[in-house]
């Protein structure tokens, strides 16, 4: 009897991860788009491109960038202010994004590193990092872009060795998008300034974001886009519906919060609970 108790946690966790593996899905981006063609209110969607249907995370402002970075969404809004989204309906203004005290005219694109160091981009062109608990400046840095930029994404760990227009990607890598290219911007580390290499290039180009498992997806003006690192060329995602018209949603902001929780379905809870009563009679047996 004592060896069979000792066995009952084992058994039951040999059948409880199989029921609540099998319901995980996969990476979830978050997109800020208009809730429909022409609207003057935006929402934010949560989107799992092979899993449950989209639906609005947040709904009020307009974001020219949102960046993740530990389970919390940042977004930065039509007059440069740097929040946090909380629910539904509400978010925390962090603060305004300020150089030495002076309001900055125009941003597009914010992005987490690795380390948790935040950065925009702004239409000077310059390369902001920025703290994220103000939202004031704390470094600059030349950004030679062809057009301003409008969307930032770090190359994550599962997307490192993976070849993009010729260019093997490191973690931390830093791709942008303007209007038109798709750009890996390098540092030169004798001027400070950050070097456009051009990837690929297309009209109506608006956001860019890096998931943890190395998948690139891109936003365009006709819908959103993944990146195929096998023929380097980008291709349309298909994200269930109904609580967004993907094919004519173009993104403003665009990010990743890495693989969610595994929410177990109806059937999965009938599963354990026979399982439960299987060895709770094997246990009276005994």
């Amino acid at each position: 009897m004592k060896t069979l108790s000792f066995r009952l946690p084992i058994l039951l966790a040999l059948i409880l991860i199989p029921l609540l593996a099998s319901t995980a899905h996969g990476a979830v981006l978050y997109g800020s788009a208009p809730i429909a063609t022409g609207a003057p209110v935006s929402a934010t969607y949560e989107m799992q491109t092979d899993a449950s249907p989209s639906s609005p995370y947040y709904t009020g402002d307009s974001f020219q960038g949102l960046a993740a970075y530990n389970s919390e969404i940042y977004g930065l809004n039509l007059v440069n202010e740097l929040v946090r989204l909380i629910g539904p309906v509400s978010h925390y203004t962090i603060g305004t994004v300020t150089n030495n005290g002076d309001q900055i005219s125009s941003l597009g694109g914010l992005a987490f590193n690795s380390g948790g160091s935040l950065y925009a981009a702004g239409n000077d062109p310059i390369l902001y990092g920025l703290d994220p608990t103000t939202g004031a400046v704390t470094s600059t840095a030349n950004l030679i872009a062809p057009s301003p930029v409008t969307g930032l994404s770090f190359a994550t760990g599962g997307a490192a060795g993976s070849s993009i227009g010729g260019h093997v990607l490191e973690e931390d890598d830093l791709l942008a998008v303007t209007d038109t290219e798709l750009l890996l911007l390098l540092l030169d580390e004798l001027t400070g300034d950050y070097l456009p290499i051009p990837l690929w290039q297309m009209p109506g180009l608006s956001s860019i974001a890096f998931d943890d498992d190395g998948r690139l997806y891109v936003g365009t003006s006709t819908g959103l886009m993944e990146w195929d690192f096998g023929t380097n060329t980008l291709g349309s995602v298909e994200v269930p519906g109904p609580g967004l018209d993907l094919p004519a949603a173009t993104f403003t902001g665009l990010t990743s919060m890495g693989t969610p929780l595994a929410t177990p379905e109806p059937s999965t809870f009938l599963l354990l609970g026979t399982a439960l009563i299987g060895l709770y009679g094997l246990r009276r047996r005994f």
